[in-house]
């Protein structure tokens, strides 16, 4: 249960170290610039929750409906841990894929996907610029597992070790962005890219790949079939979609903002993108990435008609193939 335990340590550290920083009291941080105290109907960073205290930094959670959803995340990050260790669905683990064939690639997404929880937890519980900060990287460090696993997860001889050398040098200038800028703006424009991205890739492994092998490498019909149950990815857009569709509506002021209600539309959008990860961790252990196909450049060995044998040539001293009339 090694997985499970490291998601679980991860989840127990990172809500402790914010539970702490939380009693001490948010005032020695920078607030946000919105001034959401005041302008929380107003200015849509401010996810339209009322915070909660008489100044900024004075309570634990200043939006507590905004920052309780985000157990969401811990809860799809155990529940990916579970299945890793557990070996479920049964099914797709028979298949060989990333997950299946290294147990770090499950470790490592399971314990990002908790450390999403407390991350951004942080944000609504403080309204500060470094809250800020920590959403942002945990929003960057789902988006650079998800956009180069689904690149290269029909590479053979990648390795797990190679993935986290790609995993590090992706979120390296990320991490100097996010010190840099903690924008709203440049947040989601990196973090809707790699979701972009990764759409992309995954379209090109089940749709345009195969037409490209069959029409251009090809010609007799010699395509592979990418073996992702796409029903699952059609899950996590659906998800996404739904998200977003009750999100905006739900921003400061909108027709869904309730700003002294439970029902927060940026809750139900953390509740949505927690289960839409979920759905993509499903969709990447349902492949079956076991090549059908030699790679560019290899030769396979042809196995000789049943019709032929092998002589020997007293004459000559060498072995020939002959035809049997």
């Amino acid at each position: 249960m090694i997985t499970v335990a490291s998601a679980l340590c991860t989840s127990v550290i990172s809500t402790a170290v914010l539970l702490v920083v939380a009693s001490t009291g948010w005032q020695s941080f920078k607030p946000i610039s919105e001034d959401c105290h005041e302008n929380y109907l107003t200015e849509p960073n401010c996810f339209c929750e009322r915070p909660r205290g008489e100044e900024p930094g004075d309570v634990w959670f200043a939006q507590p409906a905004n920052t309780a959803s985000n157990s969401a995340f811990v809860v799809i990050g155990l529940l990916i841990a579970l299945s890793c260790d557990l070996k479920l669905p049964g099914q797709c683990w028979e298949k060989e894929n990333g997950f299946t064939s290294s147990r770090g690639y499950g470790i490592l997404l399971s314990c990002v996907v908790c450390l999403m929880g407390p991350g951004s937890a942080a944000l609504h519980a403080s309204l500060t610029v470094m809250g800020r900060r920590v959403d942002q990287f945990c929003m960057y460090l789902i988006g650079a597992f998800l956009m180069p696993y689904s690149a290269t997860r029909k590479r053979r001889n990648f390795s797990f070790k190679t993935f986290v050398a790609l995993y590090a040098a992706i979120n390296l200038p990320l991490l100097i962005l996010t010190i840099l800028s903690p924008n709203t703006g440049v947040k989601r424009l990196m973090f809707t890219l790699l979701l972009v991205m990764t759409i992309v890739i995954e379209a090109w492994h089940k749709i345009l790949g195969p037409l490209y092998q069959k029409r251009i490498l090809c010609e007799s019909g010699c395509a592979v079939k990418d073996t992702a149950n796409g029903w699952y990815m059609v899950a996590a857009l659906g998800c996404v979609l739904l998200a977003v569709a009750i999100w905006i509506p739900s921003k400061s002021g909108g027709p869904l903002c309730f700003p002294d209600s439970w029902f927060q539309g940026h809750a139900v959008w953390h509740v949505l993108t927690a289960c839409s990860i979920g759905f993509i961790f499903l969709y990447g252990i349902s492949a079956d990435e076991t090549p059908d196909l030699p790679l560019l450049g290899e030769v396979p060995q042809a196995e000789p008609p049943s019709d032929f044998k092998e002589c020997d040539l007293s004459v000559t001293g060498s072995t020939s193939i002959v035809v049997e009339a």
